[in-house]
Parts: C-alpha cells; sequence; structure tokens
C-alpha cells in the first residue's frame, strides 16, 4: 500500500484500506540468487553472534492449517497428513510478522526458527508489517504537512527507512485473534501509533488480517490492511503499508 497523505473532515473517521494476496505463482517473487543472497547474510550475522543461540522456549503465536486437498480417487476419510502441515501459516506479534508459509510441506518465506531473533537479527525486515511508511523518505522530513515540516527518524544515512528504526515492524501488536473474515479462517492483529512516533504526526491505529485459502488447489494467504486516523492532535498524516517478506520464485519444484 503505497504512502498517502491522510487528511481530517471534521465530524468523520478517515479509513485506510488495502488488501494484497500473496500467491506463489505470482512472478514477481524474488530470483533464486537474490534469495540465496539474503539468506546467507542472515546465516551470516547469526552466525558471528553465537551468544544469541540459546535454549529459547519462544513459541509463535498461532498457527492455521488449511484443508489438504485429497489425492485422485482417494477415499473422504483419509486420515490428516504427518506434520508439518502440508499448507499452513505461523504469525508472530512482533510486527504482525509471516514466520512461516508452508505450500506442500515446504516454508517458502525466509525467517528465522527462534522468535527471538526478529528482536536482534532481523535487518533484511524478515515477513514485517512496515509503516508507518514504506520505503525510504529523503531526508527524513516530511514538508507541507499541517502547515509544517516533521523530522522524522533517522536510519539509513539522512533518510527515514520503512518507518524508522522503530517502525511497526518492530513493535508488538495485540493478536493473533482468530476471525472468520469474508467467509475465511483467519488472525487479526491491531496497533496504535502514538502521535509524534519517530516522528510522525496524528495517532492511528492499525489493523492486519491474514485469511488462509486454497484456490484451484494453490494455497493462497490474502492481507488485509487498515488504517484508522483516531486521534486528534492534528489534521493530517501519512501513512504507507505493506509486507517485507521474501519468498522463492514459481520455479521452484514444490510450487
Amino acid at each position: 500500500m503505497g504512502r498517502r497523505c491522510h487528511t481530517r473532515t471534521p465530524g468523520i473517521q478517515y479509513i485506510l484500506r488495502s488488501t494484497e494476496y500473496i500467491n506463489p505463482s505470482h512472478p514477481s517473487y524474488l530470483p533464486r540468487t537474490a534469495l540465496q543472497k539474503i539468506l546467507t547474510n542472515a546465516q551470516s550475522c547469526l552466525h558471528h553472534h553465537p551468544s544469541t543461540f540459546s535454549a529459547s522456549n519462544h513459541r509463535p503465536h498461532k498457527v492455521f492449517e488449511l484443508p489438504t486437498p485429497h489425492p485422485p480417487h482417494s477415499p473422504p476419510t483419509m486420515p490428516p497428513p504427518p506434520h508439518p502441515p502440508e499448507s499452513a501459516f505461523t504469525f508472530l506479534a512482533q510486527g504482525a510478522l509471516i514466520q512461516e508459509f508452508n505450500v506442500a510441506g515446504h516454508n517458502i518465506v525466509l525467517g528465522f526458527p527462534e522468535a527471538s531473533f526478529y528482536k536482534t537479527h532481523n535487518a533484511p525486515y524478515f515477513g514485517e508489517t512496515i509503516g508507518r511508511t514504506t520505503n525510504r523518505i529523503r531526508d527524513a522530513k516530511l514538508h507541507n504537512l499541517n502547515g509544517q515540516t516533521y523530522r522524522l527518524a533517522t536510519n539509513d544515512g539522512p533518510n527515514c527507512l520503512h518507518g524508522g528504526s522503530q517502525g511497526w515492524g518492530k513493535k508488538d501488536f495485540e493478536g493473533p485473534k482468530p476471525v472468520n473474515r469474508h467467509g475465511k479462517e483467519g488472525v487479526e492483529f491491531r496497533y496504535v501509533s502514538k502521535h509524534m512516533e519517530e516522528g510522525y504526526p496524528g495517532t492511528v491505529e492499525c489493523k492486519v488480517w491474514y485469511m488462509g485459502s486454497m484456490e484451484d488447489g494453490k494455497t493462497v494467504l490474502e492481507v488485509e490492511y487498515q488504517v484508522t486516523f483516531i486521534g486528534d492532535e492534528c489534521n493530517e498524516t501519512v501513512v504507507g503499508v505493506t509486507n517485507h517478506r521474501y519468498a522463492p520464485p514459481p520455479s521452484f519444484p514444490f510450487l
């Protein structure tokens, strides 16, 4: 969801919604070489910090599974497949992030095995919900907003990247809350971003929904964002939300 300016009209609650579909067959997925480079860098980061490898008992906050299609001519009473499930998703409250997206029993998104690593080593933003804005804001300045210029947190040289060093991907969301949305099983996460957090004006509430389904035999994860301008500190702010996942191209054999 691209960056947009929210302008408040008195007496009206402003809501911005965006929906995206994660389909592993889409040609926009990263080439294999790019994925290998990212994964190698992440592994190197962990290798140089061996003290982080502890007997952590951190567990994902929520996993939900999709029904596995029966092979042709198989009886409907066929027992469920052994774990790991053929199609399942794992999410963490930090950044409402995607930790696992299983297709045919394979996790197709890059990430870490322990929740604690996302706190200390997630420079690649694996699976995070990015906000309050995406990409870079030059010189970390918002001009001509509420009649003034706002100075944002810098974390990419003189620029503000992905909402700042403590953007939404680094925040603990409320959730997951099991939901049935648009007739699909899913989970909901919620986060309230306060006025002037990382330099952004106005208090906004972000909700993220993940809904899993099978479409034509393919595992599909639908992501829906809703950002509501709930504060009264100012009349304008900016918002841009997306998910920073890494996944393989459709040439992978199990896609």
